[in-house]
């Protein structure tokens, strides 16, 4: 008989999740949205063509409600032939924070993420 269970989500990403999303020198739409509770990362995701990663020397933010979620640099960000998008990676702790919450499936919508361009340098 098993008395009570708990689930421990640990997360070594190093940025917080109410940083608000930078103005950056190029805005987005995003493509495509893969969102799914889990406890192995990156395995979220929120996506725009292959032919936007013109820069590979910036960072990226994947941003919804005005705040980043997501971020890497553009080097890092991979094409999947699957889904026809490079993606980029959103935080796991935000996805299983969102559907505890009740609310993952209104971030389904690719027209609730903007994905911002940012000089590596932070000009």
């Amino acid at each position: 008989m098993v008395m009570g269970a708990s689930v421990v989500l640990l997360s070594a990403q190093d940025y917080p999740l109410d940083e608000p999303c930078p103005s950056g020198v190029r805005q987005l739409s995003a493509v495509a949205v893969h969102l799914a509770p889990s406890v192995v990362r990156h395995q979220n995701w929120v996506g725009v063509a292959p032919t936007e990663l013109a820069s590979r020397d910036a960072w990226i933010y994947a941003c919804t409600q005005g705040m980043v979620v997501g971020r890497y640099l553009a080097s890092q960000v991979e094409f999947d032939p699957t889904s026809g998008a490079a993606e980029i990676k959103v935080a796991t702790r935000w996805v299983d924070l969102a559907w505890l919450e009740g609310g993952l499936d209104a971030y389904r919508n690719p027209a609730e993420w903007t994905v911002v361009y940012a000089p590596v340098d932070g000009s």
